[in-house]
């Protein structure tokens, strides 16, 4: 095309829509794919492949990279609020009843997730959040990421434990509680500081390390399509709210995603609470299977 190699025989033409073009035009979508409309590109299917993109911000991505040529970045953010706000119906008591746990252990002074996901009669999951951060330093991790964990820990909203840096053993007593009152199945784990509380834990629960990233797409796209059609309850939780709209979808050449925070590990913002709700959905997705499997 560009006359770098002479050859009057090899035509070139790419069709693609402009940076600025609006991508929910029908008038982009043309002009990225001339064939559009034809029988063998149906104008129908595209619309449908729309839909969901428009829906989705990561099939946004995919829509626009792969179906409009149009370049776009790697990550973008994951759960539009609103979409997190359709789902806020208030989570029932769940005492005695089966579920499964998702753990993401922080570093010394950051927060710790630990997150229960239980199937509802909707067909989906009632999530319940237990986030603790160090009692000492709430003023100024808040400061620092810009919310008010103060506030937070006055209304019973997230857990404290003492001291200034994060306490394991706190942790590991309040999920041993946790097991007391729930059937708790299964907790899926990351690795990450995992010796200084496994010893306490997998003696008493099914613990399963599961690495974060791309290996959590599965469950993923299934907490998002269960989003989508208003089949989980979070319980308006402020702070599992904060951290959803955090959340960076990034994905693979596969269109697998991994859940990242935006800015990476520098990053002021948190997203553990809703990795962990992923972990967590992760196991309970496999439940049904395993008992298939034992039949």
């Amino acid at each position: 095309r560009d006359g770098e190699i002479p050859d009057d025989a090899f035509y070139v033409n790419i069709y693609e829509a402009a940076p600025e073009d609006d991508w929910t035009k029908e008038a982009t979508w043309h002009k990225a794919n001339p064939a559009l409309g034809s029988p063998i590109m149906s104008l129908a299917d595209f619309r449908r492949d729309f839909e969901e993109a428009r829906n989705n911000p990561a099939a946004e991505n995919r829509f626009r990279r792969l179906l409009l040529n149009q370049w776009t970045e790697q990550a973008t953010r994951w759960i539009p609020l609103e979409l997190w706000d359709a789902n806020g119906g208030k989570v029932p008591d769940h005492t005695g009843d089966e579920c499964t746990g998702g753990l993401d252990l922080s570093s010394v002074n950051d927060t710790t997730a630990f997150q229960l996901t239980f199937k509802n009669e909707l067909g989906g999951y009632d999530i319940e959040t237990h986030i603790f951060v160090p009692e000492d330093t709430l003023e100024a991790m808040g400061r620092r990421n810009g919310v008010k964990y103060s506030q937070w820990a006055e209304a019973g909203i997230i857990h404290t434990t003492p001291g200034n840096a994060i306490d394991y053993t706190a942790i590991s007593e309040a999920i041993i509680e946790l097991g007391k009152k729930y059937n708790i199945r299964e907790i899926a784990y990351d690795p990450w500081n995992w010796k200084m509380i496994g010893p306490i834990l997998d003696p008493l629960f099914t613990c399963v390390n599961i690495r974060q990233g791309h290996s959590l797409s599965e469950a993923a796209k299934e907490f998002y399509r269960l989003l989508l059609v208003h089949k989980i309850r979070h319980g308006n939780h402020a702070a599992l709210r904060w951290q959803a709209g955090n959340v960076e979808a990034k994905l693979d050449k596969h269109d697998n995603i991994a859940l990242v925070k935006p800015g990476g590990s520098a990053s002021k913002l948190r997203i553990d609470a809703i990795v962990s709700t992923v972990m967590s959905l992760d196991r309970s997705m496999l439940q049904p299977r395993r008992a298939a499997e034992a039949r």
